[in-house]
């Protein structure tokens, strides 16, 4: 996952370890990524990461998760 994540969100990633809170012994690995482009660009960066994430061994699946800064794309009026 370290892979696809740095080819698809190349402005980085910051990969942290977390518990869940209402569920104790729950642990996970959390992507934190910065993506800049239109809405359409950034979902299409998501499910193409969710991909990638459906070739790994199902049991390892859950214990990723992938959290998006999304930024608007240079020359996109964030007024609108």
């Amino acid at each position: 996952m370290d892979e696809l994540t740095a080819t698809l969100f190349a402005a980085g990633c910051r990969i942290e370890h977390a518990q869940d809170p209402e569920i104790p012994g729950e642990t996970y690995f959390v992507f934190h990524v910065s993506a800049e482009g239109t809405v359409d660009e950034v979902v299409a960066k998501h499910d193409e990461w969710h991909r990638g994430l459906r070739q790994i061994d199902r049991e390892r699946r859950g214990i990723f998760r992938l959290s998006i800064d999304a930024q608007p794309a240079a020359g996109i009026d964030a007024q609108r």
